[in-house]
């Protein structure tokens, strides 16, 4: 699984673009088959991935998207759709959703037409601040995966502060909280991997994980 928000990319909105010639559109759907208002939708050429180049639009009031400007000729197209102000995340994948990633095989043209794409589940979020044990703020990197399944694996940074905040599933997760040079912490406060314990977050419920203390590379267990 690509996870995007780990790399600088550049976005392209496609229809601004005078360089392409496709039209790709659809509909977006949460996971009750709804339509969806507003989402984000993204779309990437995974036959040419070394480009870097994501295309985006937002859906209309009927769920209905279109994005043009695409890049003609045929290829495959990943399309996938968040709106993290209502807790479906931006990036789905194995992390995220059990279904499978929406992949188009685009006309001669680099058209597509009825394509279906789908939120994942209404997630859950954790935050909280990051410290060393000198009581400096530490920039984490923060690593999740469902429990008892560790290739459904989602990764991202905090700021610069401290802080996090990041959407989870509304599954058992096991979190990892690490810093270069430090001690690791696992939940519910433990630098032991095999004392980690799976959190559960409700949809649309933020959970503070408060002040987790990083602790030097060199110290005691």
């Amino acid at each position: 699984m690509r996870h995007f928000p780990l790399v600088a990319i550049l976005i392209a909105v496609a229809a601004a673009s005078p360089m392409g010639r496709g039209t790709w559109q659809g509909l977006v759907f949460d996971a009750t088959g709804a339509p969806v208002a507003q989402a984000h939708v993204q779309a990437g050429d995974i036959m040419k991935p070394s480009a870097g180049m994501l295309y985006q639009a937002y859906s209309d009031a009927n769920g209905r998207f279109i994005i043009r400007g695409a890049p003609a000729g045929a290829t495959t197209v990943e399309f996938w759709a968040g709106k993290p102000e209502s807790f479906f995340p931006d990036f789905p994948g194995p992390f995220y959703t059990d279904r499978p990633p929406t992949l188009i095989r685009t006309s001669a043209g680099g058209s597509a037409r009825g394509v279906h794409v789908y939120l994942a589940p209404q997630c859950g979020r954790i935050a909280g601040k990051v410290f060393d044990d000198k009581g400096r703020p530490v920039a984490p990197q923060i690593s999740m995966w469902r429990y008892g399944k560790s290739e459904a694996y989602f990764g991202t940074a905090g700021w610069l502060d401290g802080h996090f905040q990041v959407l989870v599933p509304a599954v058992p997760i096991i979190v990892y909280i690490h810093a270069p040079g430090h001690e690791p912490w696992f939940y519910p406060g433990t630098r032991q991997p095999g004392r980690a314990r799976p959190l559960t977050v409700e949809p649309r419920v933020t959970v503070d994980l408060g002040k987790i203390i990083l602790h030097g590379a060199d110290s005691n267990q």
